[in-house]
């Protein structure tokens, strides 16, 4: 994802939140090149899961396959 794809996605999920639908309107609204606002909410949702499983059985890059295997 794209630095501009997450903040779309945050700030849609704070609309939400607050009930703002004017600016859920607006942040659902795609210019050309751009994901459809439910598919970045899932790559979002995706990458966030993959992120967070990771920080907790400590997977890290540079991990020897082995090590890496049996935390995965």
């Amino acid at each position: 994802m794209t630095a501009d794809e997450t903040l779309r996605v945050l700030a849609a999920v704070e609309a939400a939140w607050l009930g703002d639908t004017a600016a859920l309107e607006s942040l659902a609204a795609t210019a050309p090149g751009e994901r459809p606002l439910p598919e970045a909410i899932a790559a979002y949702a995706d990458t966030a899961m993959r992120e967070l499983l990771a920080a907790s059985y400590g997977i890290h890059d540079g991990m020897p396959a082995d090590t890496l295997a049996a935390a995965a």
